[in-house]
């Protein structure tokens, strides 16, 4: 599931945002990490309705197989690597990441 919710975000960043990721792939657990240099101008909760809502299929046999997908609400700065990063989460409910 979180690799498919990983490609729905970055086809729908391209698609309907013009946004291509530069940087950073990375999975953590029960979600994904998604590095930009520059912090993009998106709007993070029609991003992650659009994902979930009209995202091609790619992994799963349909994108309603992605469960409880949310995105964290807004881009977190990573000093060390200076990079603007994109967090998404899927699973259980009480899996989330608080963002000081």
């Amino acid at each position: 599931m979180t690799h498919s919710a990983e490609d729905l975000v970055q086809y729908v960043l391209s698609k309907h945002y013009g946004v291509v990721p530069d940087v950073l792939h990375s999975d953590v657990r029960h979600g994904f990490i998604i590095g930009f240099s520059e912090k993009p101008d998106t709007d993070l909760q029609d991003l992650e309705d659009k994902v979930y809502c009209t995202g091609k299929r790619i992994h799963v046999k349909s994108s309603s197989e992605i469960e409880n997908f949310r995105l964290v609400k807004q881009y977190v700065f990573d000093p060390l690597s200076r990079q603007y990063l994109l967090v998404g989460i899927v699973g259980r409910e009480e899996l989330c990441l608080t963002v000081p």
